[in-house]
């Protein structure tokens, strides 16, 4: 996974977002794993806040229900949240069943919010 990512592509944020409360484990070259709360999530990426430093270009490997690890890029940082992009966008169906699962946790739960996965994937490196 090399440092910084070549942002020479536009974000077109194509993709119908939808509102989410969880926090994940992020890798981040650098800073090891941290902690993330996910606000919205599509197939072609997420926006966190209360993160540890992060700058434009970062790259972060995050791992989801079903679709597993997903290396994503840092497109902007502004008032404590960040936007990122994934490096591939998640398949259609792959994104709908999680979804559903994340939401049915959070209804079994009673309160959206909790971790999904709390796994550690810092043994993760390119």
């Amino acid at each position: 996974m090399p440092g910084k990512a070549k942002l020479s592509i536009i974000d077109q944020r194509r993709a119908a977002r939808r509102r989410i409360e969880v926090e994940i484990l992020g890798h981040h070259r650098a800073r090891g794993d941290i902690r993330l709360r996910l606000v919205n999530i599509s197939t072609d990426g997420f926006s966190v806040r209360d993160f540890v430093e992060m700058d434009r270009g970062d790259r972060l490997m995050i791992r989801l229900p079903i679709v597993g690890y997903r290396e994503s890029f840092c497109l902007w940082v502004a008032d404590g949240c960040a936007g990122l992009q994934f490096e591939r966008p998640i398949r259609m169906n792959e994104f709908s069943e999680m979804m559903t699962m994340i939401q049915g946790r959070q209804q079994a739960d009673g309160a959206p919010g909790r971790a999904i996965e709390p796994t550690s994937i810092g043994a993760i490196e390119s």
